[in-house]
């Protein structure tokens, strides 16, 4: 009987447990912080690297290589690409290589390092909307994470506009890529096939970085090839995309593309210390001050419910009789 009991016990807890607390909430927040640090960098690296080429040589160079590497390096594991979801690779490929970082390198000698992480804190928010829009129900304070965090990244673009290092083009250019990713990110979960994580970013920026790779060969001319360059570039080719691409793509299968974006309150912050450090980029103190909200509120748009009371049984349970 007390084993019966127990047992139900167990059972009540594991059930009235909330989804996202605890350890699986740990693992996220280190996985999260990591992921932030590697994509705050490559902002800072393709600054860098778009002084001496141009964008589109920039980024083709960096997914090809970076595919290619990932793809031969687990080739033997896998067998190669999958053959069923393969077409679904190839499109969130294309929206997350060839349409994000091919935009964002392209925006980037528009724009200040931290506008565009600015930017792309807001896909938490947008990816939340377009879930709302399918039919979850949000609670009132994510709504109003929404609202504060559009107010936060509306209000530190208007402060940086007169700045000189961004400008209204960028900031559209910069949009633009933010959408890309977005798609790519709603896309992920229902078009990428279960699979080795290495073998289907590979794959991924390989299908983004071939389009670049061809027009870069008609349009762009020879990079400059300074130790600065290539510092840059490696940098984008294994922290940026071969560890921080592997590590969106599982992010976004363990906890779910609304968790993973909220990912994305991070690099504002980071990536407004690596501004000053790396390229001189001194914000000013009303652009600071905007990071606020625009943190803030990707933070409530996403932060997952509180845990329900729980009622400690132990001390009220009645002597077992059997």
């Amino acid at each position: 009987m007390k084993y019966r009991r127990k047992a139900a016990m167990q059972s009540d807890s594991r059930s009235a447990a909330p989804a996202f607390h605890g350890r699986p909430m740990i693992r996220f927040a280190v996985l999260a912080a990591v992921w932030a640090t590697l994509w705050s960098g490559a902002f800072a690296a393709t600054k860098i690297a778009v002084s001496q080429s141009a964008p589109m040589t920039v980024v083709a160079i960096r997914c090809t290589v970076a595919g290619a590497l990932m793809v031969a390096l687990s080739w033997r594991a896998t067998g190669g690409p999958p053959k069923k979801g393969l077409g679904g690779l190839i499109i969130v490929g294309v929206l997350n290589n060839t349409g994000y970082l091919g935009l964002i390198a392209a925006a980037l000698p528009h724009v200040s390092v931290g506008m565009a992480a600015i930017l792309t804190s807001t896909i938490p928010i947008v990816v939340l909307v377009i879930s709302a829009l399918q039919g979850e129900q949000l609670r009132m304070v994510q709504w109003a994470g929404c609202v504060i965090g559009f107010v936060g990244v509306t209000g530190s673009a208007l402060t940086r506009l007169g700045s000189g290092d961004t400008t209204g083009g960028g900031i559209a250019i910069g949009s633009a890529a933010v959408a890309c990713l977005i798609a790519g990110t709603v896309l992920t979960p229902k078009l990428v096939p279960p699979g080795s994580p290495w073998m289907s970013t590979g794959v991924q920026s390989l299908a983004g970085g071939l389009p670049l790779a061809v027009g870069a060969l008609i349009f762009d001319g020879a990079p400059d090839f300074t130790p600065r360059f290539f510092i840059a570039v490696a940098y984008l080719i294994i922290g940026a995309s071969v560890f921080g691409m592997t590590l969106w793509l599982m992010i976004i299968r363990e906890f779910g593309p609304e968790r993973a974006a909220a990912a994305h309150f991070l690099p504002p912050l980071v990536s407004l210390g690596l501004g000053v450090v790396l390229l001189d980029e001194i914000p000013s103190v009303a652009a600071v001050v905007m990071c606020a909200p625009a943190a803030l509120g990707v933070y409530l748009a996403t932060r997952p419910p509180a845990s329900p009371p729980t009622r400690h049984r132990a001390g009220r349970r009645r002597p077992s009789t059997s």
